[in-house]
């Protein structure tokens, strides 16, 4: 199982978020982490949506977390970025999206693994995530 590029990077932002305190410009985080202004830009907005992150116009403008980072989960930034979480299209719980349904046993043990994954995820906050980094330093 890997996680999309767009999460990667997302969780970078949010990380250079918590260590650079307050409000912070969109290119500031784009040169800081060596990433596309558009890329960032587009991301930011993405997780504003998903209401992980505030944006605040004018010149002193920028982004900030709009909850202190030890309450926003991992799982909270994957689904704003990757959407639900299912490991297949199957275990996403809806019922005959896939053409195999009729023959295929295994949806009600993917849709749990897919629950434990997203139980995992929920268990590890933007704050432990960022401790751990600095302790295998």
């Amino acid at each position: 199982m890997r996680f999309s590029k767009k999460l990667d990077y997302s969780i970078l932002l949010m990380s250079e978020l918590v260590h650079q305190h307050g409000v912070v410009a969109s290119s500031t985080l784009a040169e800081k982490l060596n990433l596309s202004n558009d890329l960032v830009s587009l991301l930011l907005k993405n997780l504003a949506r998903h209401n992980l992150l505030t944006s605040t116009r004018g010149k002193n403008g920028g982004y900030s977390l709009t909850l202190p980072p030890e309450k926003i989960t991992l799982k909270d930034v994957t689904e704003a970025v990757d959407g639900p979480i299912a490991l297949t299209q199957c275990a996403s719980e809806q019922k005959d999206i896939c053409s195999l349904s009729s023959v295929c046993s295994f949806q009600s043990v993917l849709v749990d693994v897919s629950h434990r994954v997203e139980d995992l995820l929920a268990e590890v906050s933007l704050q432990t995530l960022i401790d751990q980094s600095q302790q295998a330093r």
